[in-house]
This record gives C-alpha cells, structure tokens and sequence, in this order.
C-alpha cells in the first residue's frame, strides 16, 4: 500500500509543483536513424521478379491481342454494314459464319445451317437469343425483303454481341 502512496504523492508533486529539479525527467536518448537503401540483396531480387512478371504479363497480353484481332475486324466490317439496303442484310449472315468458323474451326461450323445454326450461335454467346429471330435469318437468307428496320437493327446489335462475347 506504501508503494502506491509514495507514487501518488510523486505524482500529485510533479503536477503541483513542475519546477521542482528532483521531479523533472532526463532527456530522450533517441536511438541512431536506420539507414535506408535499395542495395540490398531483397531489392535486387524483387526487381528482378518484377521485371520478369511484367515480360510475362506483356507476352501474354500481346497473345490475346493477337488472338482476338478477328473480332475487331469484324466488328469494324459489322459497322459498315448498311442495314438499309436488303442486299448488305445478307452480309450479316456470311459475317457470322466467317466469324465463327475462324473462331470454332470449318469442320464444326460450316455444316450447320437453320435452326440448328442459330442454336449453335446461342449456345456459344452470352445472352443471344437468335432463335426468337430464325425467320428473318430465314428471310436473310432467302433474301426476302419483307424484314422491317427494327428487326434488322436487333439483329445487327445481336450479331455484334454474339461477336464480342462468343467463347
């Protein structure tokens, strides 16, 4: 009980009174800065990990670029399609076989048609539903000219999706 009266007088003494030379406190020894360099042996090697993951990352960015570069052109040619004319509706058709057959190879593609190519083209997109539109394909392919312009531009925004997101 001594202990924790002594120190509270201590205490009480030192607010009360802080000019009392006994009370005062020593000044901080402070201890010696760090010295702080990247020539250490851990830097070298991080930078050497990063330069190699930054290669690594870069191949394998320019290897999809590569891969992908027919779906930017056909985008491109999708874009020129004037879906006024019913004679241009037609290409929408040949570019998505094109399309498709570069991405999924000739021997899988190139024999569908109809229903079981519009199938084909759902179950490769991502939310295309080209079925509910099977008579004005039918009609495209016909080259009927009784498809209205609304249709033709919910197809050609289908087929542009369907170019975009196929797997």
């Amino acid at each position: 009980m001594s202990f924790i009266l002594s120190h509270s007088i201590l205490f009480i003494n030192l607010i009360l009174f802080p000019q009392n030379e006994e009370l005062k406190l020593a000044p901080i020894k402070e201890p010696e800065p760090i010295y702080f360099s990247f020539e250490t042996i851990g830097w070298k090697i991080m930078a050497i990990i990063a330069f190699f993951l930054m290669i690594i990352f870069t191949y394998k960015w320019m290897q999809h670029y590569k891969k992908n570069a027919y779906r930017r052109v056909a985008i491109n040619q999708l874009s020129s399609i004037n879906i006024e004319s019913n004679k241009n509706i037609n290409k929408i058709a040949i570019l998505l076989k094109s399309v498709a057959i570069t991405a999924y190879g000739r021997k899988e593609v190139a024999a569908l048609y109809g229903d079981e190519w519009l199938l084909f083209l759902e179950s490769k997109g991502q939310n295309t539903s080209f079925t509910k539109y099977s008579e004005p394909f039918l009609a495209i392919q016909n080259n009927n000219q009784n498809i209205n312009t609304a249709t033709k531009k919910e197809i050609l925004s289908l087929t542009k999706k369907w170019i975009q997101t196929h797997a």
